[in-house]
């Protein structure tokens, strides 16, 4: 059964006046869709004019605001983009002037040389056709090139961050600066080469590009081996709008900041956002000692030169800053060590403040989490992971990403939410009489005048655990708890007929 957490309430550590959030009976399916395409892996998304566009490594996908997939876009709703004998790769995209600018890697099918495209897509799925050829450009300046980020100057010009690299050459990997102009060509009045490098004379990646005190900043990372292992670093910079260093910046224009090595086998910026002379890093790590992968976020004071946080560890996918705080799309790897047959299907997103610290007044705990159902014979197994997070103007929130269900069709997958209201005199707090025995062992009974609707348990983080069988006799409900095994705290939210919310903490002896 569908169950999202809502209105729960309760003394130790809670706060009363907390904003919870229900699911938008507005969008698709009481506030959810499944759209039964296994084979789109959502990775970002934008709302533009009251619709959804989301992008999976090849294609982008139209989504009205209602929730259903526009079928006029593209080929029932996705668009590939292709080239003759060519991949393209989408690595992110953005909106300006009523047209998306995607961009990513484009791969020759024969040679398997890696380039640069960049493509300007209206929102009704054409390209337009002033731009580049045909609305593609497409860079080559090393046998693998990568654009990573870029910054729309008022003229119409894309200042644009990547990576150039030689397998052939010893530390060939570069960062590299260009500039595109308005129409989808190559600016050779940057550099002679149509490209500047910066660099640490090591092996240095481009990742994100900023404007900042009126210069732009870079940032990417560097290796450098010292004979025993690969010494990790984020590299940032400043340069003027001609792509020339500032050398007053750091040291010789560099600040580095130094990244954790021992079984690392990669570090990896996947985006960055400026707020209050504070940058905030959405890293990737994965090694031999991580599993899969390792994500955290890296809060960095740039007045004082310092990391003064880091969140998550193995958490979180998807991060989004402004000043209301720090969301993060999460999500378990692996079923979060517990038993491989009893994962859960959930899209999770979290609220911290943006000191590192959770916000305990969003939602419970600074977490809200739903859980997409169940089908039989077997719950679902697999590590589902929402990959978007939309903050809407009106307060809503739209959560996205791929639901592996192994027992029916895995696939592309949304929820909104939006503020829920709170109705005090619908909650219980302090009836020790109404549920017995507390500490339990295998079952409690709720002394009740009304017939109950639901039951469900969550754990102290907000995690549903089991929504268990109860029967109603007379004026009691005998509730089964046998299925929980571990001792501890639990929550337990009973939902009655007249849609009374009661809370109460339970605990498993």
């Amino acid at each position: 059964m569908k169950t999202t957490i809502i209105l729960m309430f309760f003394l130790f550590g809670l706060n009363l006046h907390s904003q919870t959030y229900v699911l938008d009976s507005s969008f698709g399916n009481s506030g959810t869709m499944q759209y039964n395409n296994g084979l789109y892996h959502v990775k970002n998304g934008l709302l533009v004019n009251n619709n959804y566009y989301f992008i999976s490594n090849t294609t982008i996908a139209k989504v009205d605001y209602s929730g259903q997939i526009v079928s006029a876009f593209g080929v029932n709703g996705y668009k590939t983009l292709q080239q003759t004998n060519e991949t393209l790769n989408i690595s992110d995209f953005t909106f300006y002037n009523n047209y998306f600018y995607l961009y990513g890697s484009v791969k020759n099918n024969t040679t398997n040389n890696i380039d640069i495209y960049i493509s300007k897509v209206d929102e009704t799925g054409n390209y337009d056709t002033n731009f580049g050829a045909n609305g593609i450009l497409k860079l080559d300046f090393e046998p693998t090139d990568s654009i990573t980020s870029f910054l729309i100057e008022p003229s119409g010009n894309l200042y644009c961050i990547g990576t150039k690299y030689n397998q052939n050459i010893t530390n060939s990997s570069r960062l590299v600066l260009f500039k595109i102009n308005s129409n989808g060509t190559l600016n050779t009045s940057f550099d002679t080469n149509g490209f500047k490098e910066i660099n640490l004379n090591l092996y240095t990646s481009g990742a994100s590009i900023i404007f900042y005190n009126n210069t732009y900043m870079l940032l990417g990372t560097t290796t450098e081996f010292d004979g025993a292992s690969n010494r990790r670093r984020i590299m940032i910079s400043q340069v003027d709008i001609n792509g020339n260093l500032d050398t007053s910046f750091g040291t010789n224009g560099f600040k580095v900041i130094p990244l954790e090595s021992f079984g690392i086998y990669y570090n990896t910026i996947n985006s960055v956002q400026l707020l209050n002379n504070k940058l905030y890093i959405n890293m990737n790590q994965g090694g031999a000692m991580l599993g899969d992968n390792d994500n955290k976020l890296l809060i960095y004071d740039l007045i004082n030169d310092q990391i003064i946080s880091s969140i998550g560890q193995n958490q979180f996918i998807y991060t989004k800053v402004d000043n209301d705080g720090a969301f993060m799309t999460s999500y378990c790897y692996t079923c979060c060590g517990n038993n491989y047959y009893a994962c859960d299907n959930t899209f999770e997103l979290r609220k911290k403040n943006l000191d590192g610290t959770t916000d305990s007044t969003f939602h419970i705990n600074g977490t809200y989490s739903y859980e997409f159902s169940y089908t039989q014979p077997a719950p679902t197994i697999g590590d589902s992971r929402s990959y978007v997070f939309i903050k809407e103007p009106s307060g809503k929130f739209l959560i996205a990403g791929f639901v592996y269900n192994f027992f029916s069709t895995p696939g592309f997958s949304a929820i909104r939410i939006t503020p829920g209201t709170l109705n005090l005199n619908s909650i219980v707090l302090n009836d020790n009489n109404s549920i017995f025995p507390n500490p339990f062992n295998d079952k409690i009974i709720f002394k009740n005048t009304t017939p109950l609707k639901n039951i469900t348990i969550y754990d102290l983080i907000g995690r549903k655990v089991i929504e268990p069988p109860f029967q109603y006799e007379n004026t009691s409900s005998n509730i089964d708890l046998s299925n929980i095994l571990e001792k501890g705290t639990y929550l337990i939210k009973i939902t009655t007929e007249k849609n009374e919310i009661i809370t109460k903490k339970i605990i498993k002896n």
